[in-house]
């Protein structure tokens, strides 16, 4: 679909590490369950409420530098799941409080990152979408052992419009020491936000040789991941994983997306307190 708009995409500082924090979301995205992974105990692997607790860790990933992107970056990643009382601070929500509720499910508001790409990660004529800070908010239900997490994500900047996310997880132990998190998950976008990220205008097209492009809203992605936590001592533990994106339906077609199903990978060392 041809565009007929000539706006730019928000000229601010191009995104930092903090960008590979929202695999929900971005994503992320990209789409690791990284709270189950700093909360590797028994009680995380059932329906019960999550008890307050401290863990925080850092690590390195290789992500692709934008969905659909045939190129990676290597970046420093925090591992953070923080609980007390309402409060809770993690890599797939952000920042922000969660409601417990007399059964498995929990709402959540925060404040989280939206990961955006820089300007040397398209071709020359394309503009850069800015990280940005947006709001969040989140529904969480633990039954049977799964863990789900749908979200709606408006970004306060960048690519602007709105996104939803649906991640499913469904840890178990494999052995005393060792945790498992096999994962699966979707999300969708507004036409306002995918017209911004994977788009291109008619200045754009004219500045770089590509077609003009307006993916509109729907579906943007599915993705599977794996991830493995082993605990070293009752504090410290040591995790690994990776996922696969596929970009799916009109946000698939457009002349940016150069590989339609994209992998990555991390690991990283945390402590309990």
């Amino acid at each position: 679909m041809l565009s007929t708009r000539h706006t730019r995409r928000t000229a601010m500082a191009a995104p930092h590490a903090k960008g590979l924090w929202q695999f929900g979301a971005i994503v992320a995205a990209l789409a690791l369950p990284a709270p189950v992974l700093a909360d590797p105990t028994t009680q995380a692997l059932n329906s019960e409420p999550v008890a307050d607790h401290i863990v925080l860790g850092v690590g390195g990933a290789v992500v692709p530098t934008y969905e659909g992107s045939n190129a990676t970056r290597v970046l420093p990643m925090p591992l953070i799941d923080i609980k007390q009382g309402i409060f809770v601070a993690n890599v797939l929500n952000g920042v922000g409080v969660a409601w417990p509720t007399s059964g498995p499910i929990s709402f959540g508001a925060s404040i989280t990152y939206v990961r955006g790409y820089r300007q040397q990660d398209v071709p020359v004529g394309i503009d850069h979408v800015a990280g940005a800070a947006g709001g969040r908010f989140s529904v969480t239900a633990r039954q049977w052992g799964f863990i789900g997490t749908l979200g709606l994500t408006k970004p306060f900047g960048g690519a602007g419009g709105l996104t939803g996310d649906l991640l499913v997880s469904y840890p178990f132990h494999l052995a005393r020491r060792v945790t498992v998190i096999p994962s699966v998950g979707t999300s969708w976008a507004n036409a306002h936000y995918n017209n911004r990220y994977l788009g291109i205008t008619q200045q754009e097209s004219l500045a770089s040789g590509l077609a003009a492009y307006q993916p509109g809203a729907g579906f943007k992605d599915a993705n599977a991941g794996m991830a493995v936590n082993y605990g070293l001592t009752r504090h410290w533990s040591v995790s690994a994983g990776g996922a696969v994106t596929r970009v799916l339906g009109n946000a698939a077609e457009g002349p940016l997306v150069q590989r339609k199903t994209n992998g990555q990978a991390y690991a990283g060392l945390s402590y309990r307190f």
